[in-house]
């Protein structure tokens, strides 16, 4: 009954579809399930611990930012290997 887990797991499921649907496959929608869990459970405390220090602030919004370049040049990676699989 936690209404902030509901919003952002109803996001991310529908973020999710959207990643097995456009990338064909459901290995990358697996890995990034797998990596948002493994994040929530070892950064889960660690990260509202310090977020009244900008050290802190500035690094999780670097870690935030720099996972998201990662996940996006993944997908789009994976969308360009399936595209040439249906060529050959």
């Amino acid at each position: 009954m936690n209404i902030i887990q509901g919003i952002y797991a109803a996001f991310l499921g529908l973020f999710i579809g959207y990643l097995k649907e456009a990338g064909g496959s459901i290995a990358i929608p697996i890995v990034f399930h797998a990596f948002f869990n493994i994040f929530g459970s070892f950064a889960g405390d660690s990260m509202y611990y310090h977020m009244e220090q900008p050290f802190f602030f500035l690094l999780w919004l670097t870690v935030g930012v720099l996972l998201t370049y990662a996940g996006i040049f993944l997908f789009q990676y994976g969308i360009s290997v399936r595209d040439h699989a249906d060529i050959g």
